[in-house]
């Protein structure tokens, strides 16, 4: 039965990161992509105020995606940039495009 216990939370962890994933990344993935359109770097704690939350908040998200390859960072002196991959640009259009499509009058 241990075997099958550890499925089941192994299963209801992927759940619990999918659901974080398309409900909190998604709002950092949206920003940058809006945000990046004018330049190609942006600062975290230009990105936090954009998405309307904390910086260690978007810190936290922007690891996860860096992890996933959706983007790149880079530390100058204190700040930190961050920069969307090729995929993620792509996971970022997809989103805006669902978004659209789920609020179209």
């Amino acid at each position: 039965m241990m075997a099958g216990g550890n499925s089941i939370k192994k299963k209801r962890k992927k759940k619990e990161k999918l659901e974080e994933f398309f409900t909190k990344t998604s709002l950092i993935l949206k920003t940058l992509y809006d945000e990046l359109s004018d330049s190609n770097i942006i600062n975290i704690s230009h990105l936090s105020l954009k998405a309307h939350t904390t910086y260690y908040w978007v810190v936290r998200k922007v690891e996860l995606m860096e992890k996933l390859g959706l983007v790149k960072t880079n530390k100058e002196g204190r700040l930190r940039f961050v920069t969307l991959t090729k995929k993620g640009r792509k996971v970022a259009h997809h989103i805006k495009e669902a978004a659209k499509e789920l609020f179209r009058r």
